[in-house]
């Protein structure tokens, strides 16, 4: 329908601007879809308007614009809304305040044909395995039948190095990946964390439980993330943390000392930690040159560069030497916390004494 004095349609001019909303862009098979049912209503409209009370021209304008309007006002109702939706993430304790997460821009998701795998291996003599004294406390010490082992150096049978950590540190171009929906699990049984190191990407829930019946505390320093110290008198199903930025955290039971584990909150899917052989294998990463570094508590960090090829798994070795230390890699120095791992560690006796 054109205005009788030729000027630009009404209806386009009504709906013209929504093909330009930036946030978010309005579907054009939608404009055309209301265009196409109010010009049919104006069909109508002037088909009769001999006997309609709209027979003057700038009464039927105003009708088009109203019935225009109507139509932008109920879009704009049912369209998706942008702004930011804060969810508060409830956690358990009087002394940890609720973690803010806010959605940040679209994620992109980066597709992978070249899986990166490997092993860790420790050249030298393996240290003597580690016991963890627990006879001062006998609610933990009920919970084990035999000897419990400190986690901060395992070597497996085969000279493989567990508890270390392997995720791709470079080379991913500032992509931004969505966190899982299942969340992560850090566990107290018996007095121990469960599992020593654990993952978690930026955004992820982590849930922090407690399998013991009795009093545990969970602490830990954080540059880039809010700290956190909250008890758990007995058993929870679980207390949910959501981290927003890459960090490694330290994490203590202030209760029991000899309680440790790691919190890694990584900013991709590229990362695994090795186990009973030190294997890891990396989720498929698109062709492209990447920095893959490995991380051991005790014996640091290394880096390495690789070149993944499309269709072609890349294997790749670490090696780490007993006479290694990490330094000042343990956040918490700003709090007066550690600067070194072995200096966070409680005494500990050697295996069978």
């Amino acid at each position: 329908m054109t205005e009788r004095n030729d000027e630009p349609d009404i209806l386009d001019r009504a709906t013209g601007f929504l093909l330009n909303d930036p946030v978010p862009p309005v579907p054009p098979a939608l404009i055309q879809r209301t265009q196409f049912t109010l010009r049919g209503r104006a069909a109508s409209a002037a088909a009769s308007h001999e006997r309609s009370p709209f027979a003057h021209p700038l009464l039927r304008i105003a009708a088009v614009i109203a019935l225009a309007t109507a139509g932008l006002a109920t879009y704009l109702a049912l369209r998706p809304s942008r702004t930011p939706i804060l969810i508060a993430e409830h956690r358990e304790g009087p002394d940890v305040p609720p973690v803010i997460q806010a959605p940040g821009p679209e994620p992109v998701v980066a597709q992978g044909d070249g899986s990166v795998r490997g092993m860790v291996r420790l050249i030298g003599v393996a240290p003597t395995p580690q016991v963890l004294s627990m006879a001062s406390n006998a609610h933990c010490a009920a919970h084990h039948n035999g000897q419990v082992m400190d986690e901060s150096v395992v070597v497996n049978a085969d000279g493989t190095l567990r508890n270390v950590v392997i995720w791709v540190s470079g080379g991913l171009k500032d992509k931004r990946f969505p966190p899982p929906e299942e969340p992560a699990v850090l566990d107290q049984q018996g007095c121990v964390y469960t599992p020593h190191i654990v993952t978690v990407m930026a955004g992820q829930r982590l849930l922090v439980k407690n399998s013991d019946e009795f009093l545990h505390n969970v602490r830990a320093a954080a540059a880039s993330n809010p700290p956190f110290n909250f008890a758990q008198p007995t058993i929870s199903r679980g207390t949910p943390l959501v981290f927003q930025a890459p960090e490694r955290l330290f994490v203590k039971c202030d209760i029991h000392p000899w309680m440790s584990a790691f919190i890694h909150v990584m900013d991709s899917p590229y990362f695994a930690v090795t186990g009973d052989r030190g294997a890891f294998r990396l989720p498929d990463l698109p062709p492209g040159e990447y920095e893959v570094s490995a991380w051991h508590e005790v014996y640091g960090e290394q880096k390495q560069t690789v070149r993944v090829e499309s269709g072609k798994p890349l294997d790749m070795q670490f090696t780490f030497k007993p006479m290694q230390r990490a330094v000042g890699d343990v956040q918490g120095q700003n709090a007066g916390g550690p600067t070194c791992c072995e200096q966070v560690k409680p005494t500990l006796f050697a295996a069978g004494k």
